[in-house]
């Protein structure tokens, strides 16, 4: 997914959070050793289920997260970081972080909303993308940076315990796309990794906990295809790609909120 996303001269940058991962590599040196810490997570959290009470595991577990990617912006901003592990393409300056989006996926998803709401420490982010997480709870309005959900049949934001009420706080932009018939992985790289492990790989009874049985493949292309539009809108970014309302032509299982739609226009959702 990643790769995709940079099809548009965006830099994107995927973290590994190590608390709370089974395995983890860091490279050592520019012939890429690797030191490989195994763990078995520390954060008791289901990547299967959405959360159901917010408490101090969720609390601690957004909050790493959210030091995690801070420190990762602060090393990438610097050149020497970059040179240390590349040798091509040979980076001369640091990558530009005084702006950035964020996507996540689950929990991943509430960090995304979390940055993107009005902090001193989140005046950078443009846009925040939540794919199938909660939302941290809101208690009064706030003027958000443009937020996109994209919930599942089973989980739209009426069936989450905190979208329902912070959906009513947010002023700025927040739109909700669903991902009809899905599962919650059928919104990441799982169901085109199995389906490469199907076709190319000669494995072709192998099955994937957290898909859907109705083309998953089909629906992380979907929602690849507005995440990519999205970032270059915001990013005023060029380069070949479909815009938003060409996604929603295209891939007809991806529909907006029901009853609370925003139109799309020249292209653009309002």
């Amino acid at each position: 997914m990643a790769r995709f996303l940079t099809a548009n001269r965006a830099a994107v940058v995927v973290i590994d959070h190590p608390g709370d991962a089974s395995i983890v590599q860091f490279s050592s040196s520019r012939t890429r050793d690797l030191q490989t810490v195994y763990n078995s997570g520390t954060v008791p959290l289901s990547n299967l289920s959405p959360i159901t009470t917010w408490n101090s595991t969720v609390q601690k577990a957004v909050d790493t997260r959210i030091s995690d990617i801070r420190f990762t912006l602060s090393q990438i901003s610097t050149a020497a970081l970059l040179q240390h592990q590349f040798t091509t393409p040979r980076f001369t300056s640091g990558l530009n972080t005084a702006t950035y989006g964020i996507i996540g996926h689950g929990l991943g998803g509430t960090v995304a909303n979390s940055l993107g709401l009005p902090t001193p420490s989140s005046s950078a982010v443009k846009f925040s993308i939540n794919l199938s997480g909660s939302p941290p709870l809101l208690s009064s309005d706030v003027k958000n940076t443009p937020l996109f959900f994209f919930g599942r049949a089973d989980f739209r934001r009426e069936h989450d315990i905190h979208w329902p009420t912070t959906w009513l706080h947010l002023t700025g932009p927040a739109t909700e796309f669903d991902l009809d018939d899905s599962a919650i992985f059928d919104m990441t790289d799982l169901p085109i990794v199995v389906e490469l492990a199907k076709t190319q790989g000669g494995k072709k009874n192998i099955k994937a906990r957290g898909l859907s049985g109705n083309a998953p493949a089909e629906g992380a292309h979907a929602v690849i295809c507005f995440l990519k539009n999205i970032i270059k809108e915001h990013f005023g970014l060029d380069g070949q790609g479909r815009n938003l309302g060409d996604c929603i032509r295209m891939f007809s299982g991806v529909v907006p909120y029901p009853g609370y739609a925003r139109k799309v226009q020249d292209n653009k959702i309002i």
